[in-house]
């Protein structure tokens, strides 16, 4: 009867540790072995040499780096009512989300003191620990995400990191550096009794097939014979590496793209609307596009009711050559409003509308910080005539 109610409670496995990582389970705390049992209501602590990684019943996983504390805060893997949620009050942890994300969008958590972060089919590295003057920082990474990241209400795309600290919050591109820390934070070293991956993680003899499916599907999972892992660290899938395959590379030069937009058929914007890329430096080749759209209608223009339309779009791929590029297939929807004041009214369904932006600017050869001219358009498909057609400016940060 224990053993059945034991393997009832278990939500997940540990795949991967070293010696100084342990578990606290009914106030009494045990170094953690491979094969241990992790379950609803756990904390799990790293010392200062100690690394360990969860694999869940849902294929999520979670690594853990040194000096990190999770609780382990809720788990349920049932369909529309799935939830995975893990408290972070020190270190660094990195989260692969796995089913739950598929049954329940929104039913995955991280939090930290200082922010909840809404993960939505990514890969989101989480680190908390004490800047300059000992304050409180929270830094989220967003590595890979095919649908969204949510920090405190913020929407955070790939290849962004979401920073608090004293008090306020901001954002910012990931850079070479950053990639450095994590890899070398994360990464299992060798010596020091490694452990080897579960057998039945590599889904030898048949069993938790869906863990072996698992590993077959995710090249991050670094479940591998003893022989390997131990001469194998984490820091060989890099952030890079995530952020769209081949594109965006670690070892290729990259470049972000991004700047305002200014209607010139629709009237001045309410807000400054605004776009984004990533360009590789080497190919010209052009991925995550994203524009997000504010404008005024001309009838719209007098007080106190204005009327426009807001859409958020993103996809968006194209080509930078010496001639200068062209960043097109943004997609997404847009809605309607009747600004009766604030808040914004929003009107009728939500329609599909499309966009793009092209300039004359030789990205590849173009200094860090240079300001140059752009042209956007956006196109509701299927209504004759519709285009916002207008201009803005750009710059690069390589």
């Amino acid at each position: 009867m224990s053993c059945i109610a034991l393997a009832a409670n278990e939500i997940g496995k540990v795949i991967m540790f070293t010696p100084g990582a342990t578990v606290q389970r009914d106030s009494k705390t045990e170094p953690l072995a491979l094969h241990a049992a992790i379950r609803v209501a756990d904390t799990l602590q790293t010392d200062a040499g100690g690394r360990v990684k969860v694999l869940f019943n849902d294929d999520s996983s979670v690594s853990l780096g040194p000096n990190t504390t999770m609780d382990m805060s809720e788990y349920a893997d049932a369909g529309s009512k799935s939830a995975f949620s893990v408290n972070v009050p020190q270190g660094m942890i990195r989260a692969i989300t796995g089913k739950i994300v598929d049954q329940n969008p929104s039913g995955f958590k991280v939090t930290s003191p200082e922010a909840t972060v809404g993960i939505r089919g990514t890969i989101v590295t989480m680190q908390v620990h004490r800047g300059q003057g000992g304050r409180m920082r929270t830094t989220v990474y967003v590595e890979n995400t095919l649908r969204r990241v949510l920090v405190n209400g913020d929407d955070v795309p790939s290849g962004n990191k979401w920073i608090h600290e004293g008090g306020a919050s901001r954002q910012e591109r990931i850079s070479s550096d950053d990639r450095r820390h994590i890899g070398k934070t994360m990464a299992f070293r060798g010596g020091n009794g490694v452990a080897a991956a579960a057998p039945e993680a590599m889904g030898e003899g048949g069993r938790r097939r869906s863990t072996g499916s698992f590993a077959a599907a995710r090249s991050d999972t670094f479940l591998l014979p003893d022989t390997q892992l131990k001469d194998t660290a984490l820091s060989t899938q890099t952030l890079g590496d995530s952020l769209g395959g081949s594109l965006l590379q670690a070892s290729a030069p990259m470049g972000h793209v991004s700047g305002t937009l200014q209607s010139a058929t629709w009237g001045p914007s309410i807000e400054n609307s605004t776009f984004s890329f990533d360009v590789n430096l080497a190919s010209g080749q052009i991925a995550n596009g994203r524009m997000n759209i504010d404008t005024q209608h001309p009838f719209g223009d007098i007080p106190p009711n204005p009327v426009g339309a807001v859409a958020r779009l993103s996809g968006g791929t194209g080509q930078a050559d010496a001639s200068g590029f062209v960043m097109n297939g943004a997609s997404g929807m847009g809605r309607y409003y009747l600004a009766t004041g604030y808040p914004v009214t929003l009107r009728g369904p939500p329609v599909p509308m499309s966009g793009s932006v092209s300039g004359g600017t030789n990205l590849r050869s173009a200094p860090s910080g240079t300001t140059f001219p752009v042209n956007f358009t956006v196109v509701e498909p299927g209504v004759s005539g519709f285009a916002d057609i207008g201009s803005g400016t750009g710059s690069i940060a390589k």
